[in-house]
């Protein structure tokens, strides 16, 4: 801190005062202050004074009093207003100087000592004065002002004095009065001279409809302080519709008292008519009149509270004791009204008061198709500070999307109804509501899960909260979850929930790759779930199973052949994008703001946690790349953890065990095999989704000639295609998996096998062996044989892997034909050792996959230039619903290509199995022992309940 100043008067102060990282603390606010350099002096006859701060710099020059300023303004102004400073300004010092402001960063100032209001950075304000002569300029502009919520977007003024005017001017691109009320083109010109103010407003939103205005009034000041204001001829513009204010109105203040008089806004048949008096004398009245007044006229302050009226309003509505308890009283009659395009149909809604209870009595009612639907009555004390309030209100198959604002949150739809009878008690700052409502809803989308659901149920009002006990909630399967639980709330903010639910193969989520791209998919589950915790900081608590929908459990029952849906979760692992050639410089359009941005999914404020016991009845995806098919796709069993934080993290726990699945190997983006996941892989989460640690062997299953190992052996056996298990080991780390291969003879002679497999004893032939065979479908000869003979040539390998690209769009798009049936088509061509080969597959399931069916029928071309037409057929039907008992039969065509043959072209059989799964041989007997048990135990119950014969 410095200070160097002589003088004893702020006025005759000359000197420096000098703050250099200063803080303000009041209460438990600090303000800190920079630089803060306030010098003041002489230049001759004329004085400076200067302040340099963070905040703002400001300039005075000339000759001024400052503690006289305020005064010598009034003096000015009493040249115009006469009737209104008619002080005595004698005695008071001539000002004749210049003044600058600009502002800098001054939010901190502003809200210690004025904080409703907001100035942006490099607003500026300069101008003269001259008392002497009575000369005043003023000029300003500024990016943007605000004050108490109000904006003013690139505003600009111009205010001088000349001819015994005060002439004014100010203008703003857009006048912001709420978040949806807004004057564009904002202009303010005003003249005052003669005890009198003229005033000029005018706006032009220049939208597609119109919203402009053009009003012209003046104000009168009389002796007595007085004021007449009257509005001149005008008129408005209001969503197209064009509005005049009559030329006959009057309004006058006079200290407490507004006495308006015909003013009178209409638009065609429809007009808003004002008249009387608001003073202390209780007897005051002011009335308004409204005739044919549309209500959607309101929408526009009434959108930022999700509020959207119809209709039309007539009566009489009168305001008095303003000063005191105001007392609203009204007669007034409403067509066709509608809230939220929700038809609540035509009403009147009366208030009168009640001397002998000094109360406000107010009753209404609505009628839709000649039925009531809403009736209300009751009593409003205004005197009292508490208890003021005694209303019954009668609900009728009112429309739910009346309520939508308040979820539009947390549900994308709200349809339905509901009734019942509500008791309003309590202050009117603070109701206390109870009752009960009877609530159809026919269909409520949440909206982060995407699914719908649908419930009849009985909802509790009571004082703080809303509730139902065991409340049965629907899925669009017609599957059922029991809903019991309360929302708390404090005065109607601050909601809490509190829901514990019980699903039964309900559907939980509904999701794509579009609404959560973290995981997604379609999921049923039964189990229990907890919903508890603020609306902006939500806890979910499930632990559930997975499960399947069979047609038993559709709401369509029709059709036989419906497909079980399973539950399906998708995890993307990378995305793909692709690079392009972008110019350096962008032109756009002046003003135009660019609405698109990157979908996020916002998870503030909810936070999930669910142990998830995943069943055979649910199929995994991990994406690798969703383009090229790059996905393993897996069922299987596991206990496995989610968890979701409010910030989006994302990490899940426990064992995957994989009873069947399958995975597309891709190579850059042009070759794909389809192994099959063999049962015993495993899956393992520690944290982060992308880290799971693998442990999965795979098959591809080929044909191929082995040839290629014996070059000097001629037997024609030898050059025929034989089927080759290549099976594919993934561990490590799921992003970053290592990956060995191993390969399978499964009916080639031991011997020969053998030898085979011993060319094959080092992981480089090994690599080398398997990439041939998925690159070129056939075995190349090992490195010791020189003669460059066996295996395809590339030209054959190309298009044996083209056609068998082909075959697999084929297949897709064949299996898109019917969700019912799988169909895929396999086209191999021949070569110099083997002629072409054509395989067409079919397999369904039917009875709610119960019976499976499965078989493939093809042509092979054998040496002997004949067709030889094979087939496969593989048929199995559960006998009990978990699976475990099966009947089975197959026809399974005999290898074409073993090297001896001893029976016929097919083998047929027929059996039935049965599979547990245990750990030890005393775990099997016990569940043995207690299966028997409970069967005993059903029949003799089933004995002890004697036989009754119902009769109505």
């Amino acid at each position: 801190m410095f200070i160097n100043v002589t003088g004893s008067t702020i006025d005759n102060l000359i000197g420096q005062i000098n703050f250099d990282n200063t803080i303000y603390v009041q209460g438990d606010k600090t303000y800190k202050l920079s630089v803060f350099n306030l010098t003041s002096e002489f230049f001759g006859s004329k004085k400076v004074l200067k302040l340099s701060s963070d905040f703002a710099d400001v300039k005075l020059y000339g000759d001024y009093k400052i503690l006289e300023l305020p005064s010598s303004i009034e003096k000015l102004m009493s040249n115009y207003l006469p009737a209104y400073f008619n002080k005595n300004y004698k005695n008071i010092s001539p000002q004749n100087f210049e003044y600058s402001i600009l502002f800098k960063k001054n939010d901190a100032v502003l809200r210690l000592f004025a904080p409703d209001l907001s100035i942006a950075p490099k607003t500026s304000i300069r101008g003269k004065y001259n008392s002497l002569r009575n000369d005043f300029e003023l000029t300003g502009n500024s990016t943007k002002l605000s004050y108490k919520g109000i904006d003013f977007k690139n505003w600009s003024v111009v205010a001088i004095n000349s001819n015994n005017n005060l002439q004014l001017n100010s203008t703003c691109d857009k006048l912001q009065l709420t978040d949806s009320l807004l004057l564009g083109n904002f202009m303010l010109c005003t003249e005052t001279h003669d005890d009198s103010v003229d005033l000029s407003i005018e706006w032009d939103n220049k939208t597609k409809e119109v919203y402009k205005g053009n009003i012209d009034a003046f104000l009168y000041f009389n002796k007595n302080k007085s004021l007449l204001f009257k509005i001149l001829p005008s008129q408005l513009t209001i969503s197209d519709s064009l509005w005049v204010i009559n030329k006959t109105n009057e309004i006058r203040i006079d200290s407490s008292t507004i006495n308006v008089n015909e003013l009178m806004f209409e638009h065609n048949e429809q007009y808003i008519l004002v008249n009387g008096t608001v003073s202390k004398n209780k007897d005051d009245l002011l009335k308004l009149r409204f005739n044919q007044f549309n209500l959607s006229n309101l929408n526009v302050l009434l959108s930022p509270y999700g509020v959207n009226l119809k209709g039309r309003i007539n009566g009489i509505s009168t305001v008095s004791d303003v000063y005191n308890d105001l007392i609203f009283l009204s007669d007034n009659e409403f067509l066709e009204l509608a809230i939220n395009d929700n038809l609540l149909g035509n009403g009147a809604v009366e208030s009168l008061w009640d001397k002998n209870k000094e109360a406000l009595y107010l009753h209404g009612q609505f009628t839709l198709a000649e039925i009531p639907n809403i009736l209300f009555s009751g009593y409003y004390y205004p005197k009292r500070k508490y208890d003021n309030i005694d209303m019954e209100v009668n609900l009728q198959s009112i429309q739910m999307q009346l309520l939508e604002p308040f979820v539009k949150d947390y549900c994308d739809d709200f349809v339905g109804v509901f009734s019942g009878n509500v008791t309003v008690k309590g202050a009117i700052e603070k109701p206390i509501l109870s009752g009960k409502l009877n609530v159809n809803a026919k269909k409520i989308t949440v909206g982060y899960l995407k699914t719908s659901y649908r419930f009849i149920d009985e909802i509790s009002i009571e004082d703080g909260a809303f509730g139902v006990e065991n409340m049965t909630l629907f899925d669009m399967n017609n599957n059922r979850a029991l809903v019991t639980g309360k929302v708390y709330h404090n005065n109607f903010k601050n909601f809490q929930l509190d829901f514990d639910i019980q699903p039964y193969k309900f559907m939980c989520l509904n999701t794509t790759e579009i609404d959560n791209n973290l995981f997604y998919g379609k999921a049923y589950a039964t189990g229990t779930v907890n919903i508890f915790g603020f609306t902006d900081n939500i806890l979910i608590d499930a632990n559930v199973k997975t499960e399947k929908i069979t047609s038993n459990d559709k709401s369509d029952k029709v059709n036989l052949l419906s497909k079980t849906e399973m539950t399906k979760i998708f995890i993307p692992l990378s995305g793909t994008s692709e690079v392009s050639e972008n110019n350096f410089i962008t032109f756009v359009k002046k003003d135009s703001i660019d609405e698109k941005g990157e979908y996020t999914v916002n998870l503030s404020g909810l936070k999930l946690n669910f142990d998830l016991e995943v069943t055979p009845d649910a199929e995994i995806q991990l994406i690798f790349d969703q383009k090229v098919g790059d996905v393993i796709k897996a069922k299987g069993t596991g206990d496995i953890k989610l968890k979701i934080s409010s910030t989006g993290d994302f990490q899940m726990y426990g064992d995957y065990d994989i009873d069947n699945g399958d995975y597309l190997f891709t190579l850059q983006n042009i070759l794909n095999k389809k192994f099959d996941i063999e049962k015993g892989s495993t899956i393992k989460w520690s944290g982060v989704p992308y880290k799971a640690d693998l442990n999965i062997s795979a098959i591809y299953k080929a044909r191929a000639s082995i040839k290629p190992f014996f070059p000097s052996d001629s037997s024609s056996a030898l050059k025929k295609r034989y089927p080759v298990d290549l099976k594919l080991y993934m561990t490590e780390e799921l992003l970053e998996p290592h990956i060995t291969f191993d390969i399978g003879l499964p009916t080639v002679d031991a011997a020969i096998r053998q030898q085979v497999l011993g060319f094959i004893n080092t992981e480089t032939e090994m690599n080398r062996q398997a990439f041939s065979l998925l690159v070129l479908n056939s075995f190349v000869s090992p490195p010791q044989f020189n003669s460059g003979s066996g295996g395809a040539g590339v030209d054959g390998a190309i298009g044996s892997n083209a056609f068998e690209l082909l075959s697999n769009q084929l297949s897709n798009m064949l299996s898109k034909i019917s969700s019912d049936f799988d169909i895929g088509v396999n086209y191999r061509p021949g070569d110099a050792i083997n002629k072409d080969e054509l395989g067409v597959a079919l397999s369904t399931q039917l009875f709610d996959e119960k019976l499976t069916i499965d078989g493939n029928v093809g042509v092979n071309n054998n040496n002997q230039n004949t067709n030889n037409i094979v087939g496969d057929v593989n048929v199995e039907y559960k006998l009990t619903d978990d699976g475990k008992v099966r009947v089975k039969a197959f026809n399974k065509a005999n290898d074409n290509n073993s090297t001896i043959i001893t029976s016929g072209p097919y083998t047929q059989g027929v059996g039935i199995f049965y599979r547990e799964e245990f750990d030890t041989i005393g775990e099997l007997y016990r569940r043995y022992l207690d299966a028997v048990s409970n069967r005993r135990n059903k029949e003799k119950k089933k004995e002890e309940i004697p036989s009754t014969e119902i009769t109505e």
